[in-house]
C-alpha cells in the first residue's frame, strides 16, 4: 500500500490491513520520497538538497515503522523508494492490490493540483483501491 502519515494515509492503512487480515496476506507499506529536482541544487546548493532529502528519508522511515507497529496479526514489510511517486507506485509488481488514500481536494483543486491517486489510477497495472477521505 502507498503510505504517507496523514489522516487519509492512515485510513488507507486501516482498509488494507483489514483485507490482509481477512485473506492472511502480508502487507507491504511503501513511501516514495520525491527525487531531487534539477533546479533545486542550483538554487540552494547540492549539500542543502542532500541534507533535506536525508531528513525526509529519516522522517518517512520512522513513519513507516510506526505505521507497521499499528497493524497487529499481519506480517508487515516497509519499503522506502525514491523517484516519481506515481511511477514508483505503478511499477510495484509484487503486490496483488494497491491501496492509497485520497486527500479529497474536490474537483476544482484536483484539476489545478493534479492528484496522485487520480494519476495512479491511470498508470497502475493492478487493482487500485482509493480510500476516500473521512
Amino acid at each position: 500500500m502507498a503510505y504517507v502519515d496523514t489522516p487519509d494515509g492512515r485510513a488507507a492503512l486501516s482498509a488494507a490491513a483489514g483485507l490482509a487480515r481477512r485473506t492472511g496476506s502480508p502487507l507491504l507499506l511503501v513511501t516514495v520520497v520525491a527525487g531531487g529536482d534539477a533546479a533545486l541544487p542550483f538554487m540552494i546548493g547540492d549539500d542543502a538538497e542532500r541534507a533535506f532529502l536525508d531528513t525526509a528519508r529519516e522522517t518517512y522511515e520512522e513513519a513507516l515503522r510506526k505505521a507497521a507497529a499499528t497493524v497487529p496479526d499481519v506480517p508487515v514489510e516497509c519499503e522506502l523508494r525514491s523517484g516519481d511517486v506515481v511511477e514508483e507506485l505503478a511499477a510495484l509488481d509484487d503486490v496483488d492490490v494497491l491501496f492509497c488514500g485520497s486527500r479529497g481536494y474536490g474537483p476544482a483543486r484536483r484539476v489545478l493540483l493534479g492528484g496522485v491517486s487520480g494519476r495512479l489510477l491511470r498508470r497502475a497495472g493492478r487493482p487500485l483501491v482509493v480510500v476516500p477521505r473521512a
